[in-house]
């Protein structure tokens, strides 16, 4: 990471957008594509709501 904590901030805000953007878009297209998410894409997306807290918390 950059020593300029604005951009840092910049950088993780763009990040959780993008990720949230996925979240909204992508997961129920799958759904409506594949069916209901098993187990092992509910872990997944169990993660990707994780990573979602951690850059929450460096922010």
């Amino acid at each position: 990471m950059s020593d300029n904590p604005h951009s840092e901030s910049l950088l993780l805000a763009s990040l959780r957008d993008s990720f949230v953007h996925v979240q909204m878009r992508l997961f129920p297209i799958l759904e409506d594509e594949f069916g209901e998410l098993d187990d092992d894409h509910r872990q997944f997306v169990a993660l990707c709501q994780a990573v979602e807290q951690v850059f929450r918390l460096l922010e």
